[in-house]
């Protein structure tokens, strides 16, 4: 039965994924320390095991080019075990300091759990398309880290395909049922983060709303709708809550100083994975850590990061600068020096922009952010404890409202708002909860509001074309039967580019479809003309209708003019359907795909 089928691939995936990055810290725990590890040690262990191999994750191959990729996946026994033993001593340290915290296993947290993974399971096991479209990129990516150890394009961030291809490298799984799969395990990381956080700031009470709301609230569906596909911003807001856990804790006097190097440690793989990311937490790390660094070192060092930088960028050719400039601030721009491109960003950056989101929901970010802050406000330890927490909220949602401390092209704080409001929601419940014990009850009507999200699951919709469903349906079909030239005879494929990005990247055709050599794709672009038919089998996919409008306008033309190629693809079929030594049929695979096949009956006419 193909969904049994479907169930065990998935299943397969995600246990594979959980049991090289949880699975395997805690093994080396118990055979290094002699005792069973409690779940925030596993946590930050896994956290060390993942950004180790976000930043070191191919050093065999990049040492030793003539080592296979599949030798990197060796890596991943040293780093876990260097990471078990730098969490178990964090972790001894921090239980010493404040011996009131326990941390005691919650039979809670397993449940919620497979809550968090059911939620985000059951779009992929009903749908083929990968649901974002920034999926298909990384489809690409993680076909170049498995076969040749590096990406095609050298200076797009690694560190996500360095964390995806260890599963791989160890497995015979195919590549596009990874892809489609594995984004439920980095929501459980990041839902089993949220777990953790919570716990350590507040209480487990707080520690088990806080992960109801990550796990499966309807309210954050564009949270839950992170879990579906595979792209590099899974990771990247996998590991925001174990930066806001180390921020936290160096807040506080009683830190232990090493702490610094943790939060380097996943500071430098967010920047691996998800610059960008990074780049919108810059002015919370400001806030919190330039109180606590002497003058005499920060001057310096900031003249020194800040040369370093500039550097760095300077570095860069001036032509492919200048167009990630113009893609950032979606302007289309031409300056003929460094110091110009360098002004566009800036402005760029400190600009106010129109958000993704409306008048009404920007209210609502606003009320919401009171509302969960005003628990804290009525008790000066606890207001001490989640002071990061909350100016990473309010740093998030003034990012999210008015488009503030980021580029036009990547307004995403809202993801970083949605948890913060998870982390804040758990909290004012422990406090409603302490006040009036007898509102504990109100623990039962929130699950059966959550559990509406199993009937209703997050599925993003389709941007990059009206028939994006049944065209990787039918492409995976392609993928199947034409594995090797032996098994079928050469096709050609026409049709459309999905994309204009260089190397035909997050185009969903080549990206399923460009190791399969059998199949030559004939992608069109709108400045090309179409080349002239020749012997052989023809396959024309068309779609044809409307499609989810994005919060980007620029996106929206762009596609509208890519879908206007179809017009010329299905005028060169009926062109060819008039002559006698052509045979045409087609069929419609959806109201809004259709499929049409043109077979010479002579090599040539």
């Amino acid at each position: 039965m193909p969904a049994l089928a479907d169930l065990f691939s998935a299943l397969s995936v995600n246990l594979l994924l959980l049991g090289l990055y949880a699975g395997l810290p805690a093994l080396c725990h118990l055979l290094c320390c002699g005792r069973r590890p409690n779940g925030e040690t596993i946590w930050l262990a896994s956290g060390g095991l993942i950004a180790f191999q976000a930043l070191f994750g191919t050093l065999p191959t990049r040492v030793f080019p003539a080592v296979t990729p599949a030798w990197n996946a060796l890596l991943l026994l040293p780093f876990a075990l260097l990471a078990s033993r730098i969490a178990s001593r964090i972790a001894s340290r921090i239980a010493a300091r404040e011996p009131c915290q326990k941390n005691a296993a919650d039979p809670w947290l397993i449940p919620l759990l497979l809550l968090a993974f059911t939620v985000r399971i059951l779009s992929p096991l009903r749908h083929m398309a990968l649901g974002q479209s920034d999926a298909y990129s990384h489809l690409q990516f993680l076909r170049d880290m498995v076969t040749t150890g590096q990406l095609r394009h050298s200076f797009y961030p690694p560190g996500h395909a360095r964390v995806s291809a260890p599963a791989l490298w160890i497995s015979t799984l195919d590549l596009y049922t990874f892809a489609r799969y594995a984004g439920a395990a980095y929501g459980i990381g990041l839902v089993f983060g949220v777990y953790h956080l919570t716990r350590r700031i507040c209480s487990q009470t707080a520690a088990r709303f806080a992960t109801l709301f990550a796990a499966a609230f309807p309210a954050f569906a564009p949270l839950l709708r992170t879990g579906v596909g595979l792209y590099a911003n899974q990771l990247g807001l996998l590991l925001i809550p174990f930066l806001l856990w180390t921020l936290t804790l160096l807040t506080r006097d009683s830190a232990p100083r090493k702490l610094y190097a943790f939060l380097v440690l996943f500071a430098a793989a967010l920047m691996i994975s998800v610059p960008m990311m990074l780049l919108d937490l810059l002015p919370l790390l400001a806030l919190l850590l330039l109180p606590r660094v002497r003058l005499r070192i920060l001057i310096p060092a900031t003249l020194l990061l800040l040369a370093a930088g500039l550097f760095l960028l300077s570095r860069i050719p001036l032509e492919p600068l200048q167009q990630t400039a113009n893609i950032f601030t979606r302007q289309e721009q031409s300056h003929p020096h460094f110091a110009g491109i360098l002004l566009q960003l800036l402005k760029d950056y400190l600009h106010w922009k129109t958000p993704p989101v409306s008048a009404l929901q920007r209210i609502g970010i606003g009320g919401a952010a009171l509302l969960s802050a005003a628990a804290a406000l009525r008790r000066p330890k606890r207001l001490a404890a989640i002071r990061p927490l909350l100016m990473f909220t309010a740093l998030s949602g003034l990012q999210t409202a008015t488009g503030l401390l980021q580029f036009s092209s990547y307004q995403r704080a809202g993801w970083f708002f949605l948890i913060g409001l998870c982390l804040l929601g758990g909290i004012l419940a422990d406090e409603i909860i302490q006040r009036a014990p007898r509102l504990r009850w109100t623990a039962v009507p929130l699950t059966l509001l959550c559990l509406l999200s199993l009937r209703f699951p997050p599925h993003p919709a389709p941007h990059l074309s009206p028939g994006e469903e049944y065209l990787i349906r039918t492409l995976v079909t392609l993928r199947g039967e034409y594995q090797t030239c032996e098994t079928q005879p050469a096709i050609h494929l026409w049709v459309r580019a999905f994309t204009r990005f260089d190397g035909a990247q997050g185009d969903p055709v080549p990206a399923l479809l460009e190791d399969r050599t059998c199949i030559q794709i004939r992608r069109i672009l709108p400045d090309t003309p179409l080349p002239t038919p020749g012997g052989g089998r023809h396959v024309f996919l068309i779609d044809s209708g409307e499609t989810a409008h994005t919060a980007d306008p620029v996106f929206n033309r762009e596609r509208d003019k890519l879908l206007q190629i179809n017009e010329r693809i299905l005028a060169q079929v009926q062109e060819l359907g008039r002559h006698p030594q052509v045979r045409v049929t087609s069929r419609d695979l959806s109201p809004n795909l259709t499929l049409w096949e043109a077979e010479f009956s002579k090599p040539d006419y």
